[in-house]
């Protein structure tokens, strides 16, 4: 085994883990004040869900559980917000059909 490949996977580990703990950090604070204000695009709200699912996912992975990404808090913060996107996401889709029903008995 070579001992600098086993530290540059480490370095890289640590960086992608880093990384990954911003996205989530940025991603939550840019969603809650594009729904507090409500300033969001469905397609936004669909690509920022789909990239939260996408860190669920790894932390279901074999050896990931362990990662800053993956604790309890940001779990639950990471969960909530998609609940959030989720139903701002079901009224959106509400108000289209609501225009699609009113525009037809016009």
């Amino acid at each position: 085994c070579d001992v600098q490949a086993m530290e540059w996977r480490s370095q890289l580990t640590l960086r992608l883990e880093d990384r990954v703990s911003q996205f989530q950090k940025q991603t939550v604070k840019a969603t809650q004040d594009c729904l507090q204000y409500q300033l969001c695009n469905t397609a936004a709200l669909e690509r920022t869900y789909a990239n939260l699912e996408e860190v669920e996912l790894m932390c279901t992975e074999e050896g990931n559980q362990t990662r800053s990404f993956c604790n309890l808090d940001a779990k639950e913060e990471r969960q909530a917000l998609m609940e959030q996107i989720s139903h701002q996401l079901d009224l959106a889709q509400a108000v289209v059909q609501l225009k699609k029903d009113i525009s037809f008995q016009i």
